[in-house]
């Protein structure tokens, strides 16, 4: 596997900006050959098209940026915490997934959920991404009105900009090889009153498997990792429900506990 190049992120919001590989001068400015996530303004002033913050100014094909406006972020480890109803589960994931980046530590930190806690759940741990793992055992009740995670995704991903993976484990049937989901989560999204999970699953931010993920789904993982913990874009609330977006002041109501 290719080794990460550390990126820069914009100080204000983390979003990438660019990475050491097209790093060309740093002083008395970061002069980049390529960045992302930037807007050219007037006067070819560059913001970032994360915050708006301003980060310097564009000069023919290269970039200017201000070193006060950026953070270089080390490549050394990525930190995830995992929530999980079984315990059980949750340890055999935890093993899968700190296996996953060469030469970067994944620090996986394991929380055992109560249903009786995901009404009214509250999000508020600082980390690089979230993952929810479901076990299925019959009628999946994900998302919405009837679905117990409802309080729990909302919040996730508000706190988190997005930045959340959902695990469901034992279904009837593993996707085909090459796609992240079954048919039976987008026939939860159109036919179960459950349009959230389809969504998020079309976002890729649903993974699920019967036994074991497939080499596809550990690579889409892996990248989901690098993505949150090293080459954030900015958030996607494109379709969601407003309890999904930062400025949502009405939280789901799971009425099942």
């Amino acid at each position: 596997m290719q080794a990460l190049s550390a990126p820069y992120q914009c100080k204000a919001c983390h979003v990438s900006i660019s990475s050491e590989e097209f790093l060309i001068h740093w002083e008395p400015k970061y002069v980049f050959s390529v960045v992302s996530n930037a807007k050219i303004e007037a006067d070819n002033n560059v913001s970032c098209s994360g915050c708006g913050k301003y980060l310097g100014h564009k000069e023919g094909l290269q970039w200017h940026l201000e070193p006060s406006s950026l953070n270089l972020k080390s490549v050394a480890k990525a930190e995830v915490n995992l929530f999980s109803l079984k315990q059980q589960d949750m340890a055999d994931i935890s093993m899968k997934i700190t296996r996953l980046l060469e030469n970067t530590k994944i620090e996986v930190k394991q929380n055992l959920l109560l249903k009786s806690q995901l009404r009214g759940f509250q999000y508020s741990s600082e980390t690089d991404l979230v993952l929810l793992h479901h076990r299925s055992e019959g009628r999946l009740l994900l998302t919405d009105r009837n679905g117990f995670y409802n309080d729990f995704l909302a919040s996730v991903y508000r706190f988190m900009e997005g930045r959340v993976l959902v695990l469901i484990t034992n279904i009837e049937e593993s996707p085909p090889e090459g796609a992240l989901v079954s048919s039976e989560i987008y026939e939860l999204s159109k036919f179960g009153d459950q349009p959230t999970i389809g969504i998020l699953g079309e976002m890729g931010k649903v993974v699920c498997w019967k036994s074991s993920p497939s080499e596809y789904q550990l690579n889409h993982i892996r990248e989901s990792i690098m993505r949150s913990a090293f080459y954030r874009e900015p958030a996607n609330y494109a379709r969601l429900p407003e309890a999904y977006h930062p400025s949502a002041s009405n939280k789901f109501k799971c009425s099942l506990l």
